[in-house]
């Protein structure tokens, strides 16, 4: 896969950290194989046509492959619904997530309020695999939220993903 990108990206810009440059085009690279559809293709980056030795700092001057789903990519997602889609009273949501044991939790919520929830398990533990399970509801607008849960006991943040749909 070749993009071409416009001038003025070759160093990374203040304010930029080197983390954040690196994920900048990992991103990248992951979008353009998603969009291409073939698995994880090499990417190469130009500027302008021309091969460049760095893309915002971040040596590129060899094709890129995209790094271990498990390091770069957010531990819970949801494919499908997207955000804002009029699903049925009865859908199903797909996804992928790296949580402890597999557990995958939902709930479906009207504003502060849960108005249903569940738990499913992903096919596999600790690295990104696929998980679904059906959700109905009445119609109404509301907030899926997918996540793991806090193991510690402490209290921590959980990773999670949102998506605004309809239930018409």
């Amino acid at each position: 896969i070749v993009i071409d990108l416009a001038a003025g990206i070759h160093d990374r810009p203040t304010g930029l950290s080197a983390e954040q440059a690196d994920l900048a085009v990992e991103q990248l690279v992951y979008s353009a194989q998603a969009a291409v559809g073939k698995g994880r293709l090499p990417v190469q980056l130009l500027i302008n046509g021309q091969h460049s030795d760095t893309v915002l700092g971040v040596p590129a001057s060899e094709p890129l492959a995209a790094a271990n789903p498990d390091d770069v990519l957010a531990p819970v997602q949801v494919d499908n619904p997207a955000n804002g889609a009029t699903v049925s009273q009865t859908f199903t949501v797909t996804g992928r997530a790296a949580t402890f044991e597999a557990n995958v939790v939902w709930e479906l919520k009207q504003g502060d309020t849960v108005v249903k929830h569940g738990f499913t398990t992903a096919q596999e533990c600790c690295t990104l695999s696929p998980y679904e399970f059906k959700v109905t509801a009445p119609p109404g607008e509301y907030t899926l939220v997918v996540h793991d849960t806090d193991e510690s006991g402490e209290g921590r943040p959980v990773n999670q993903d949102t998506k605004d749909i309809i239930v018409s």
